[in-house]
């Protein structure tokens, strides 16, 4: 079941607006997925740690403060 809550925030002249501090940290916000239905605009928690070529979470490898998965940087050294 989910939980309903109910923050009304005002959007800034720049289009931004805030997470509440004590949500981010109770839900741990790092990243989040934007999604829309309909007049609906959701915001999904997401994970940080995943390969920027093709999604994946396992087997990951930092560089530069981005993930490759071993998969991944296996083909690039194909090429």
């Amino acid at each position: 079941m989910k939980q309903s809550t109910k923050i009304i925030k005002e959007v800034d002249n720049l289009g931004r607006f805030q997470i509440p501090n004590t949500l981010r940290k109770t839900m741990g916000f790092k990243a989040f997925e934007i999604l829309v239905e309909g007049d609906d605009i959701i915001l999904r928690k997401q994970d940080v740690e995943y390969c920027i070529f093709c999604e994946d979470k396992k087997e990951l490898v930092k560089y530069e403060g981005r993930y490759v998965c071993r998969k991944c940087i296996e083909k690039l050294n194909q090429k």
